[in-house]
């Protein structure tokens, strides 16, 4: 296809979307997940061009979760083709939990989020990131019961949850992080039914 003088060009073509696969884009009534390399094309020689990207989601329709640059609600920024390949989007009604590390602003997406307790799973995840995937928030709860209710018979104080932190994982926690509000108050009797999340990450 070749443009000659006209500025602007606009091309309207479809895509077959029906395998489940993180290589293809698949979309149904409830959500879609796009690969971007089976959607876009570039002009040729041309791949290292800035490119917006604008999404019109249906009515019903409120989330965009992506890693490209959000310009707006419905618009994203990628700096090339290579970029924009490597940036995969899902759109649906899926949980977006929002939070801030290591001065980063952190969004995941949550697709199944029921029965999900939003500040214990970020909390974990605090604690994978900063012990590079060594510790999670099970060890210090396992160290807690095993002290403190099978040792001493008694349940545990805020001052003695953030040392048993700072003892497994040899680090200053600040008390206003993350994760304190759920688990500095937990009750021992209660441990039984604390929610566990284990995961592994690149």
């Amino acid at each position: 296809m070749e443009n000659g003088q006209n500025e602007e060009v606009i091309i309207n073509y479809s895509v077959y979307a029906n395998r489940t696969s993180v290589a293809v884009s698949n979309i149904s009534k409830e959500k879609a997940f796009l690969a971007p390399t089976d959607l876009f094309m570039f002009p040729e020689n041309e791949v290292n061009i800035p490119i917006n990207l604008t999404v019109n989601l249906p009515e019903s329709w409120k989330e965009i979760a992506t890693g490209l640059k959000e310009l707006n609600d419905s618009t994203f920024f990628a700096e090339n083709f290579n970029i924009l390949y490597d940036s995969p989007l899902y759109l649906g009604n899926q949980k977006m939990i929002e939070f801030q590390q290591l001065g980063k602003h952190i969004t995941l997406s949550i697709v199944t989020p029921e029965g999900l307790k939003e500040q214990k799973f970020v909390s974990d995840l605090s604690i994978r990131h900063e012990t590079k995937n060594k510790k999670s928030l099970d060890d210090v709860m396992r160290y807690l019961y095993n002290h403190y209710y099978r040792e001493l018979g008694r349940g545990y104080t805020e001052g003695e949850f953030w040392k048993a932190i700072q003892n497994y994982f040899r680090k200053t926690f600040r008390r206003n992080s993350l994760l304190c509000r759920d688990y500095c108050r937990a009750k021992l009797w209660k441990v039984s039914q604390i929610w566990r999340f284990s995961a592994g990450f690149i």
